[in-house]
Order: structure tokens, then sequence, then C-alpha cells
């Protein structure tokens, strides 16, 4: 026991100096608990994450690798042992233990973001876009997924998908540059230059030094210039000499007004006003430029809008809420598409409840979570996925969404009974020692200190020796202590 606490000694002081970024410090300490202890997942583990931090990837990969051998079920330790061998350029070797990380925790959607990024780096699209993909299908607002969900499209020649999921990452991001000026390289391969212009002077808005904007830009102006003059709408001048100078002022009102309309995606009432601009000035370029611009976005909401209504027909109300989505994303004042999409989100919660009273508890959590996406604050659904959660044991889930319930409605009875019983489920179960060590530390990262006291105390009743838990114990007891006194001065 004397030799276990010099080992947790010197592995406390690693831990200490690792979060004050004395990481060669840390590699010390935590190689002199090994010394004494040679068989703690923890300080290989930790040991290292240290080293990826020096960049010194092999010897990290080497230490996750013993960590392994203590322990083949912690998926953090594969997740940082593919980061080693990504760092070192393996992508091979990190999309397997990408790989074994998500089938350790398949609820992680950065376990499946990693494992594609790995792919993609070997250049094998399909594998990639199929780790994208339930990245997304997890944490569908996530930008940074739909990006990078699009630009493996993009790579793989699927330019119609690329597209789809750049318009998602800009609904989740309007400052996304690099996703405008992937949809400006999109619409060009797609040889539409006006939409491909429109999205690269987005891109110069955000960020007027993109050197690769600039240069389609110019590309895109060079090429309309080479065209005969009667063929390019570029070379007329913005307004007819011939019109006279009261139309040229209707027509001015008209474009701005249109112009106003556009910008809120009013589209159909903008183009209306476009088109009184050209009766007035026939050659009005930017007018003509916009009608164009606004007949292809109708045409997309047109085609989502089919789609929808098509998986809708089918009961496949998922996929359908996902193209309505999409289209009122383009165009929000669509009052049809918006009473799709109502009655598809409806149906998609009658569908959940379906899967639960047939016990097909997966599908439940992703018709769910569906629902959701489209209403954060339904507290019934919230409540509903929380006894999912708690039926298949995902404690900490069901924690979550009970508890994101009873911030709605603190008066919740039956939620506040099943966040209850959750807590009585985690001080309960038979968990190993290393499971409770888990668990306190989310119960301290959330600030949850009685919760983390209960967990300690269980330790001390399988390991009344446990030094860690003893050590833990007297640092929550001040933490709760601290906090009392900081509300109490409030």
């Amino acid at each position: 026991m004397q030799d276990n606490n010099f080992s947790e000694a010197y592995y406390n002081k690693g831990i200490i100096e690792y979060e004050e970024g004395q990481y060669d410090l840390s590699i010390e300490n935590f190689k002199k608990a090994i010394e004494i202890n040679d068989s703690n997942f923890d300080y290989y583990y930790n040991l290292g994450l240290a080293y990826i931090k020096t960049e010194e990837y092999d010897l990290a990969v080497e230490n996750f690798n013993k960590a392994i051998t203590i322990n083949n079920r912690d998926f953090d330790v594969y997740q940082n042992l593919g980061l080693a061998f990504f760092n070192k350029s393996e992508f091979l070797k990190a999309a397997k233990a990408y790989k074994k990380a998500v089938m350790l925790n398949s609820n992680d959607p950065e376990n499946f973001e990693n494992a594609g990024a790995a792919y993609f780096s070997l250049k094998n699209y399909k594998e990639a876009i199929f780790y994208f993909k339930q990245a997304v299908k997890l944490e569908p607002k996530n930008s940074t997924y739909n990006y990078n969900l699009a630009y493996t499209y993009y790579e793989n020649e699927n330019y119609e998908l690329a597209e789809d999921f750049l318009i998602s990452t800009l609904n989740y991001n309007r400052q996304n540059e690099d996703a405008y000026l992937l949809l400006g390289k999109v619409y060009l391969k797609q040889n539409d230059s006006l939409l491909a212009k429109d999205n690269f002077e987005k891109v110069l808005k955000i960020n007027p030094d993109n050197e690769e904007a600039l240069t389609a830009i110019e590309e895109i102006n060079s090429k309309k210039k080479a065209k005969p003059k009667a063929a390019s709408i570029d070379e007329a001048e913005p307004i007819e000499l011939k019109a006279s100078k009261e139309d040229e002022i209707k027509a001015e009102n008209h474009f701005n007004s249109a112009t106003e309309l556009f910008e809120n995606k009013q589209y159909e009432t903008a183009l209306t006003e476009f088109r009184k601009t050209l009766t007035l000035i026939k050659d009005h370029y930017k007018a003509a430029e916009k009608i164009n611009i606004i007949s292809k976005l109708l045409n997309e909401v047109r085609e989502l809008y089919n789609k929808g209504l098509s998986h809708f027909s089918k009961n496949e109300y998922t996929l359908s809420i996902n193209c309505l989505e999409k289209a009122v994303s383009i165009y929000p004042h669509n009052n049809t598409i918006k009473e799709l999409l109502n009655k598809a989100i409806d149906k998609n919660k009658e569908m959940g409840q379906a899967y639960l009273k047939s016990g097909q508890l997966d599908l439940a959590i992703e018709s769910l979570k569906t629902t959701l996406a489209e209403n954060p604050e339904d507290t019934e659904t919230l409540f509903t996925l929380g006894n999912v959660y708690l039926e298949q044991e995902e404690y900490s889930l069901a924690l979550d969404s009970l508890r994101d319930t009873l911030s709605l409605d603190p008066e919740h009875k039956e939620a506040q009974e099943a966040v209850w019983n959750v807590i009585q489920e985690l001080n309960t179960h038979h968990y190993t020692i290393e499971d409770y060590f888990k668990l306190i530390k989310v119960y301290i990262n959330r600030q949850e200190y009685p919760y983390a006291l209960k967990s300690l105390k269980r330790v001390l009743e399988l390991d009344p020796d446990n030094s860690e838990a003893k050590s833990l114990i007297l640092k929550v007891k001040e933490l709760i202590n601290q906090s009392e006194s900081s509300n109490s001065n409030k």
C-alpha cells in the first residue's frame, strides 16, 4: 500500500503539471508512477497524452498500446491512439483505431468524425462519407460535420450532394468562409457561373483578401468578356440610355425594393419587382442576374419540397423533415412547405411513440431526436427520450434529457421522480472502481458535487484504502463549501 501511495503521489503531481502545460515535468512524474506500479491504465494513458502534447508520437503510441493491454474497453484511449497515428500520417492505422473507438462508443459524433477524416486522408471517400454521415446524423446542426461531408462529396465528384450539405452548413453558420468558397466551386462544376460568382462575392464580404475567391471572380469575368458582345449581358450598360429619366427612377425604385425583398428571402415578391425593373429597362443586367438566381433557388426549393412530399407519402418522416428543413432554410416564407414540415414533425413524433410500444428503442431515439432538432423545447419529447435512455441504462444521457425537461418545466413531477431514479441507479449500479472514477469526473465537471461525494463513498465501500478517493473527497468537500459560500454571498 505504501508503494501505491508513492505512485499515486507521482501520478497526481503529473496531472497537475499536465494541466498547467508543463508536459516534460508531467512525463517524468508519470514515468516514476509507472516504475512503482506498472499495471495502472491511467498512468500509461496520461503519459501517452503528454507525449502527444510534446509531439513525440511514437512514444505516445507505445504507451497507449500498453494502456490497452490493461483495459481494452476504454474508447478514449483508441481515440487518442488514432490521433497519434494521424499526426504521424499513418492514416490506415489511425482509421483502425478510430473505428475501434466508434465500436466502443457509437453515441459520440467526434469518433465518427475522426474516422471519416482518416479515411478522407487515404482518399477512401466511400468510407469517409459513411463515417461523416454518421457524425451528421448524431449532430445534424454541426456546421463542421456538414462541411466535411460536403467536401468529401465534392472530392468524390458528387456535386449535387455536396451542394445539399454546404447549404446545411451555411444554415448553421452564415459566416463560414470555406463553405461559401466550396459552394462557388460546386456551382462552377455545374456550369452555373452566376451562382458561383454570388458565392465567391459572399466569401469576400467575410474576407476581402481571399485570393482564391478573387481569382475565381476574375476568371468568371474574363470568360464573360471573351463572349461575343451581343451574347454578353455583363457588357451592356447597367441602364439603357434610351430610357426616359422617369423610367430610370421607377426602375431603380422597383430594383431597390426587389433587392430588399431578396435579402429577406421573399423570393416570389422579389421576382415580381425585378421583372417590373426589366419592363422599364430591358437590359438592366443586375435585375436579370437576380432573376436567374431566384429562379434557381425556387427550382431547388420545388425539388426539395417534392422529395419531402414523396418521403412523407411513404411514411419516411425523418427523410421528409430533412428535405423540408432545407427547403424552409432557403425559402422561409413559403407557408405550404412549413405546413407539410409541421405535419411531418407530428407524424415523426407519433412514429417515435409507435417504436417505443414495439420495443424498437434505437429507432425511437432517432425519431425523438429528429423531433427535438425541430423543437428543442418540447418537454414531453425530452422527458420521453430520457426514459428511453433510462431503459437502455444510458444513465448519463438520461440525466441530460431529464434535466433539460426540468429546466423548461421545473414543476414536471414525473421528470423530478425520473431524475431521482437515475441518480439512485447511478449510485447503486454495480460499477467497477474505474467506472466510478469516470462518473466522479463527470459530476465534478458539472459541478454536481453531492453526487460526486456519494460515488466517492461508494468507491471507499469497495476499496477502503483507495487513496485517490480519499484525496478527492477532501477536494469535493472543499468545492461544496466554496459553492455554498458563493451562493450565500449572492
